[in-house]
């Protein structure tokens, strides 16, 4: 959700229906034959201070997991063998893992993921006024043919609400 725990999450708001639902990975060194998900609140792990509910859904789990400030540490951590896997989304997953050639070679995503989520759209406050828009633009694209994005489907099937409001104006 990359919401840090921060005093300023009352400071965002976000649409009032999920864009996709994501998935929350595990990633672990490929050398680590003692490593095993089935069992995994026996490992240490680590998670990003920015994924308040990854970290939320882990406590409840009763997982054996760290907050660490950003996915790269936490990767570090994983690929140094300070932390026996880390969490985050696949998505962020792919890309940090696939823009190194020693995190490629050396860690690994879990074929199940730890959990899927909703994840919805977030800006701060002062911006507002422009949440009627973006949602209306957000139900007009999410209400299409979905059958090439898996991740979309069985979501958004409600009807939002369409806003009244004029988009705002972009000329000067």
């Amino acid at each position: 959700d990359d919401l840090s725990f921060s005093q300023s999450r009352d400071q965002l708001i976000s649409v009032s229906f999920p864009i996709l639902l994501g998935k929350v990975v595990i990633i672990h060194r490929k050398d680590n034959g003692k490593f095993d998900v089935g069992q995994i609140e026996k490992f240490h792990g680590v998670v990003s201070l920015f994924e308040q509910n990854v970290w939320e859904e882990a406590k409840r789990r009763h997982l054996n997991l760290e907050r660490i400030g950003s996915v790269d540490q936490n990767l570090q951590m994983v690929f140094s063998k300070r932390a026996d896997y880390c969490v985050t989304f696949l998505g962020v997953a792919l890309a940090k893992i696939g823009s190194s050639k020693d995190y490629k070679d050396s860690l690994v995503i879990a074929e199940r993921p730890l959990l899927t989520m909703p994840v919805y759209f977030t800006l701060n406050k002062k911006f507002a006024s422009l949440l009627p828009h973006i949602e209306d633009s957000f139900y007009k694209t999410l209400r299409g043919d979905l059958s090439d994005y898996p991740e979309l489907l069985g979501i958004n099937r409600q009807p939002v609400k369409k806003s009244k409001v004029k988009p705002p104006s972009t000329a000067k």
